[in-house]
């Protein structure tokens, strides 16, 4: 997902730049791709090398026009020979687009603030938190596929274990006994927490 929201923020601060719009175009190459690299460096437990290589050198390309010298430097650290503003500046790969990758990390983010929201207003220490993914009938009309959402969650499960400190469950709508589970949608588990 890391890969697709590049593109996305590559486009936007290009368009940016070429209609000379520098706080839009700062906000995309800095801002955004900034928030994008720490919440994957957060996700994973082992980022992929190549990855994180791939989004540094097109980061910089797009945030070397309002930081040259510390983009030069960085460049040459990389282990570029060339200068960066020699460089092919990135060009917006739509095949890199997966709307689906990028709607289900959201989809975690909203799911982790929800929880620590509901957490601090119960103002106890959770025993066990769930999530509850959506039944199979609320997924008929939506772009998402049931099975991608539960493996997504259930894979995530000691990330989300890591963050919040206490055992987590992720649960099929279909098969939980928790009365929560009718309240499931397919952008939006539910939430149950044991205390």
């Amino acid at each position: 997902w890391l890969l697709s929201k590049l593109q996305g923020n590559v486009k936007n601060a290009t368009a940016s730049y070429e209609m000379s719009k520098m706080k839009t175009a700062i906000q995309y190459s800095f801002y955004e791709m900034n928030n994008d690299l720490k919440w994957y460096l957060r996700r994973v437990e082992a980022p992929n090398k190549k990855v994180l290589q791939s989004f540094l050198m097109s980061w910089l390309k797009v945030v070397s026009p309002v930081i040259p010298f510390l983009s030069e430097e960085l460049w040459e650290k990389m282990g570029n020979r060339d200068f960066i503003s020699m460089s092919h500046w990135p060009a917006f790969d739509k095949s890199m687009i997966s709307e689906e990758s990028e709607r289900l990390e959201q989809m975690m983010e909203d799911t982790l603030r929800d929880v620590r929201h509901i957490q601090k207003i119960m103002k106890k220490e959770s025993k066990q938190v769930f999530i509850i993914i959506a039944k199979d009938e609320k997924f008929a009309k939506s772009k998402l596929k049931k099975g991608n959402v539960l493996k997504f969650f259930k894979d995530s499960q000691s990330f989300l274990e890591r963050e919040l400190d206490c055992k987590v469950t992720v649960e099929d709508a279909d098969k939980s006994r928790l009365e929560k589970a009718q309240k499931a949608s397919p952008d939006k588990p539910a939430i149950y927490i044991e205390e």
